[in-house]
C-alpha cells in the first residue's frame, strides 16, 4: 500500500503543478519572453515527476529480474538436463538419397 500512496501523491503533485503553472498565463498578461519561460517551467515540472515514477519503477523491475534468474532451482535443473542428454547417443538419422541419384548396385 505504501507504494500506491506515494504513486498516488506524485501523481497528485504533477497534476496540480501542471493545472497551476497552465493557468498562470491564463490569469496574467505577460511578455512573450516571460510566457516562453511560464511554458518551459510546467513543462519541466511535468517531464520531472514524471521521471520521478518512470525512473525507480524501471530501477526496480530490472532487480526483480536479476533475482529471478539467480535461482539455483533452475541451475540444477538445466544440469541435470544437460547430464542426461550427454548419456544417451547421437542421434544419427538415415541418409535418403534424392530421387534423381543413381545408386551403384555392387554385383
Amino acid at each position: 500500500m505504501e507504494g500506491f500512496m506515494l504513486l498516488s501523491m506524485l501523481s497528485l503533485a504533477m497534476f496540480f503543478g501542471s493545472y497551476l503553472a497552465g493557468s498562470v498565463p491564463l490569469a496574467m498578461t505577460f511578455s512573450e519572453s516571460k510566457l516562453r519561460f511560464v511554458s518551459i517551467f510546467g513543462a519541466g515540472l511535468l517531464v520531472g515527476t514524471a521521471l520521478a515514477v518512470i525512473i525507480p519503477e524501471g530501477v526496480q523491475s530490472i532487480y526483480e529480474a536479476e533475482t529471478e534468474t539467480h535461482n539455483h532451482q533452475y541451475h540444477k535443473e538445466a544440469e541435470h538436463i544437460l547430464e542426461e542428454s550427454a548419456k544417451q547417443p547421437p542421434f544419427n538419422p538415415p541418409r535418403i538419397p534424392p530421387k534423381e541419384a543413381q545408386i551403384n548396385q555392387l554385383p
